[in-house]
């Protein structure tokens, strides 16, 4: 075979090559892209609803839940379907009025992405504060992804043709109006290959070869893109690690000696910074305790803490009572915290004799009182909860007061205790919590490690999702 035929199979073939190479990795890469931002732009819709449907749910407001349903189908091309559940997964709502009343899956806890066949199925829980009222489905075509790949590939068979056929126009042809820009097409290439995602190729063409050069520099542009977002992800580790930083630095070194009183304290962060807090206040001959759970993560969250604790460092210092220490922490947070995010906070005050406790939606406490198990839960809503007016925050917030004996054990924790989850996936609980305070020795250390040890059992080394975090007291004489 002469010079020419070589010439022209090892430029197809090389030209075939590259294109199947960049078919493979832009499909890909279209088909991960699309999925993302079909299932991003499903979890959304699902939760405007969500958060629209609360009132409807609880009032039993069918038209106005068709109505959201209807309009989910409507104004949103590729979704299939669209249905709204009860706490106990009957369908109240649905675009195909026939399915009315058929039970599904109760609510889950967060939402949930799943495959059906070509439909992408969002489940979204329906929640007030804590409280899972129902739950949002939608269901999206795989259609439009399927049709754009399916262009991209019709296009790529389409250029990969018209590339051999020009090969065979002839040698000359080629090495003229060609090889040049082959070879420019080439060092970009490598140029791409080594890092260099700014490299464009210059190839003033509108033939096949100027399409490979737009090819090639929409890959450096989506690498670069790629590169961006790695670099993007290490900014978010690192603020993890300065969120983290903070957190520690907010906690206290030490737990505080007080008369007829032994404390102890554990806390276990998760691998992403959570919110807990926990601080101890001396207040004269009363001591000060809050445990709290601000919503937000990262630097945000770390920086809402670091104003509660300010805020209530602040209060203390007046003297104020208990209540009105709560209230005007509230209404500073009401006009700082960020949309959208909350704090639980347990806020208790230690005497000899007794306790003074307010609860801002937060878990409930226990006493240990002569081998019963008495557990406590004040009413109250979170801190910076703007659905209520500080004047009804406050007349809602009540003030629990409880003496002590000597001996009495109490114990205060965050929801990362009874969240834990062991690699099946199941909570810790507040049962099997229960049963282990039933048990608490007498030496507030040993009830520590008992708890922590308990904890860590049942969860097996298993990710560790949210901090851990409780505190013992114990009166003694």
């Amino acid at each position: 075979m002469g010079l020419r035929g070589r010439l022209i199979i090892l430029t197809t073939s090389l030209l075939l090559l590259t294109l199947g190479s960049l078919t493979l990795y832009f499909l890909f890469h279209e088909k991960k892209i699309l999925s993302r931002e079909m299932i991003l732009r499903g979890i959304a819709i699902c939760e405007n609803i969500a958060n629209s449907a609360q009132d409807p749910i609880i009032n039993r407001d069918d038209l106005l839940l068709f109505m959201f349903v209807d309009r989910a189908k409507e104004k949103n091309p590729g979704v299939e379907y669209c249905y709204i559940t009860d706490e106990n997964g009957e369908i109240i709502a649905h675009t195909d009025r026939k399915k009315l009343g058929k039970k599904v899956n109760p609510p889950p806890d967060s939402a949930v992405v799943k495959m059906e066949k070509d439909i992408i199925k969002i489940v979204v829980p329906v929640k007030y504060v804590r409280v899972k009222l129902g739950s949002v489905s939608i269901g999206l075509s795989l259609k439009e992804i399927k049709k754009s790949i399916t262009t991209s590939l019709m296009w790529v068979i389409v250029v990969g043709s018209l590339m051999v056929s020009l090969g065979l126009l002839g040698i000359l042809i080629i090495s003229r109006l060609i090889l040049g820009s082959v070879e420019e097409i080439t060092r970009g290439i490598e140029e791409i290959g080594e890092g260099n995602f700014d490299r464009r190729i210059e190839v003033k063409r509108s033939d096949e070869i100027g399409r490979i050069a737009y090819v090639v520099n929409e890959m450096a542009r989506k690498l670069k893109k790629a590169q961006e977002e790695l670099i993007e992800k290490e900014r978010m580790k690192r603020e993890m690690e300065i969120a983290r930083d903070i957190q520690s630095s907010l906690l206290p070194q030490e737990v505080p000696e007080f008369p007829g009183w032994k404390t102890g304290a554990f806390y276990r962060p998760a691998m992403e910074v959570g919110g807990d807090y926990y601080d101890f206040f001396p207040m004269g001959e009363r001591m000060g305790i809050v445990i709290a759970d601000v919503s937000g993560k990262g630097v945000g969250g770390s920086l809402i803490m670091s104003g509660l604790k300010m805020l209530l460092k602040m209060e203390v210092a007046r003297g104020k009572g208990i209540k009105e220490i709560i209230k005007n922490v509230n209404e500073v947070l009401l006009k700082e915290i960020p949309e959208g995010m909350f704090i639980t906070l347990l806020f208790m005050i230690l005497q000899r004799e007794k306790i003074e406790a307010v609860s801002c939606g937060h878990n409930p406490f226990y006493i240990l009182k002569d081998k019963e198990l008495l557990k406590y839960k004040p009413r109250g809503m979170p801190l910076g909860f703007g659905f209520i007016s500080p004047e009804e925050y406050i007349k809602s917030l009540e003030v629990l007061e409880k003496e002590v004996e000597e001996g009495d054990t109490i114990f205060i924790y965050t929801d990362g205790v009874t969240e834990a989850k062991n690699p099946e996936g199941e909570m810790y609980g507040e049962q099997r919590l229960e049963e282990v305070l039933r048990e608490m020795p007498v030496d507030v250390g040993e009830a520590v490690r008992l708890v922590e040890k308990s904890v860590k059992e049942f969860t097996r080394n298993a990710p560790q999702a949210d901090d851990i975090t409780f505190v013992v007291m114990r009166r003694e004489g």
